[in-house]
């Protein structure tokens, strides 16, 4: 049962860190899509 728990927990840390590494992602991405956005909006304000 211990050696489960150590196998378990092992894996939970695991996969903590690969949500944070994701997170950082679609930060990085949702930052970049609004970044975008802008700058289109800014290119359709500026066509007259």
């Amino acid at each position: 049962l211990q050696t489960k728990n150590i196998e378990l927990t092992a894996e939970n840390t695991k996969l903590k860190n690969e949500l944070t590494i994701l997170t950082t992602k679609y930060q990085k991405l949702s930052k970049e899509m609004q970044d975008a956005q802008q700058y289109v909006l800014k290119m359709i304000v500026h066509l007259d």
